[in-house]
């Protein structure tokens, strides 16, 4: 679970999807919340009227799924989300200048398309955006996400309906819609499929001192120190901190607990890169996990370096005598 949640906090591509979901579905939440009450007080009508809006929801939502794939060949999941999000705010609107049983009946069955719209495009966001060997955790996070925004958004909407009156519920939870979708807009849906999450397969095994690791207990040993040292010419500082900084992104995703750069005084075009992890097989479990992504990255982040070998990588495995060297 930790290590699913470490990668979604440096996962831009999940981190994007949940930031969307959640600006969705707590506002989108509020037809759900409220429509029990618009039926029974603002229209007086009986459960058999709740009973058939709510079928026309699962009508709607059969329609959206039919019609997905074309809309999905025409406009981008970003765009498609927007609208969605745009349509709602213009649904709760309409509802809150009419009650009726007719335009009821008709707006929940757009509800309905719209929100099976909405889910399954950030579903597949969501799913994108995973490597094989963290998806279900993800997945279970955006489902967290998903539970949590409905509930807050459940409680919110009931208040305000509590404090003030229907309408300006309707008001509110549309407005939110709308201010929602335009300061989330700027996050990209499906950015993930643009990625290679393969397994890159690129770090080569660590060359370990046999008779060092000839024990049952030596892949437990704790913590790892990994250090890459780089040289890099003054006029690529700049670029070559930029980009090694987004690599200490992905060092934390796949498992690094903590990353960071140091450049040596005595020889300032000297750069050290470092991090940890939790013990020598959750090093290795690094190994699988580096994407194709992430080895474009790496070997972009090599060209800075201009040394007549490759950058010099060390491992340091914490024992209980000391810090022991391994070269790699």
């Amino acid at each position: 679970m930790i290590s699913g949640l470490k990668y979604a906090k440096h996962s831009v591509p999940l981190k994007a999807t949940l930031i969307r979901a959640a600006a969705f579905f707590i506002a989108a939440s509020a037809f759900w919340s409220l429509l029990p009450i618009i039926v029974s007080k603002g229209l007086n009508a009986q459960a058999s009227i709740f009973g058939i809006a709510t079928g026309l929801v699962g009508v709607g939502a059969l329609f959206g799924a039919l019609l997905l794939p074309k809309l999905k060949a025409k406009f981008h999941p970003s765009k498609l989300l927007f609208i969605a999000s745009v349509t709602d705010a213009l649904l709760f609107t309409l509802l809150a200048l009419t009650f009726n049983v007719w335009v009821l009946f008709v707006i929940c069955f757009a509800f309905g398309s719209m929100w099976i719209i909405a889910l399954a495009n950030l579903n597949v966001s969501a799913q994108t955006s995973l490597p094989n060997w963290v998806r279900a955790r993800g997945l279970a996070i955006f489902l967290t996400v998903f539970f949590g925004a409905m509930s807050i958004g459940s409680i919110l909407w009931g208040n305000i309906a509590s404090l003030f009156s229907l309408q300006t519920t309707l008001y509110t939870s549309s407005a939110v819609l709308v201010i929602g979708a335009l300061f989330t807009i700027k996050f990209k849906l499906n950015f993930g499929s643009e990625r290679d999450l393969e397994p890159g397969l690129h770090w080569p095994t660590p060359i370990t001192d046999k008779a060092f690791f000839d024990n049952d207990t030596a892949q437990d040993l704790a913590p790892v120190l990994i250090t890459i040292e780089y040289t890099v010419e003054q006029k690529n500082w700049p670029s070559f901190l930029d980009a090694i900084e987004l690599l200490g992104e992905a060092r934390k995703r796949n498992g690094a607990y903590q990353w960071g750069i140091m450049q040596d005084t005595a020889e300032p075009s000297q750069f050290t890169e470092y991090f940890f992890e939790h013990s020598w097989l959750q090093h290795l479990h690094h190994h699988e996990r580096t994407s194709g992504d992430d080895k474009n990255h790496q070997q972009y982040v090599n060209e800075f370096h201009c040394g007549n070998q490759p950058p010099k990588v060390k491992h340091l495995v914490g024992t209980k005598q000391g810090i022991t060297h391994v070269n790699a």
